[in-house]
């Protein structure tokens, strides 16, 4: 019996659903089921992992799962439908808000052991807030491949109207909440469409540790 392909974990697992992909022999194919999103933005960035990956190991094959529904609700619908039926995706790719629900499903299975015996991952190449997304109970269940960037936009000339500078936009939920008091021209109503200029909030990017 072989160990399972810790190598894996480099490059983009997300939730390891099972331990059915443990069992293959050495010398056998082993098929990987990945349910994942499968738009253009997204199979920008998990195709060429999922190539790379299989080029490290061309006895493993990573095949797509259908999902069950859109985004990351549909993937973990599609995990937990898998699981009860007893055939769950051997990977999910899944949001962090997911984490508690899968984790009471006992699906997942914690990665820190296979974390801890490949020695050529090293946790310290991942910044610190972004690997507590995937942790409960002290133990790691999802490694991130990334996070999402919510942007905001705002009105240049409403923020002069009403005498707010549009080069100091809010930059918490409190000051937002502030500036979008109902004390205003429009009296808390959203004003009627019209040629606007629109500029993104500006933030500032994690520094990996």
């Amino acid at each position: 019996m072989g160990r399972p392909r810790v190598t894996w974990l480099r490059s983009v697992l997300l939730i390891l659903m099972c331990a059915g992909i443990f069992g293959q022999a050495w010398g056998q194919v082993t098929t990987i089921s990945f349910a994942r999103l499968v738009s253009q933005a997204h199979s920008a960035y998990l195709d060429p992992l999922i190539a790379a990956f299989e080029l490290a190991n061309p006895d493993v094959k990573v095949v797509a799962v259908e999902s069950a529904g859109d985004g990351y609700e549909g993937l973990a619908q599609t995990a937990l439908l898998g699981l009860a039926a007893g055939r769950p995706p051997d990977l999910v790719q899944t949001g962090f808000t997911f984490l508690d629900t899968m984790v009471a499903s006992d699906g997942p299975v914690a990665l820190d052991p296979f974390m801890e015996a490949d020695t050529t991952f090293d946790v310290a190449g991942m910044v610190p807030a972004m690997l507590a997304l995937g942790q409960l109970d002290g133990a790691t269940y999802i490694l991130p491949i990334g996070v999402s960037t919510p942007t905001m936009y705002y009105n240049v000339d409403l923020f002069r109207a009403v005498g707010l500078d549009p080069d100091r936009p809010p930059s918490t939920w409190d000051e937002a909440a502030e500036y979008a008091r109902s004390d205003t021209p429009w009296g808390g109503r959203t004003p009627k469409p019209r040629s606007v200029k629109l500029r993104p909030i500006r933030a500032s990017r994690p520094t990996p540790s």
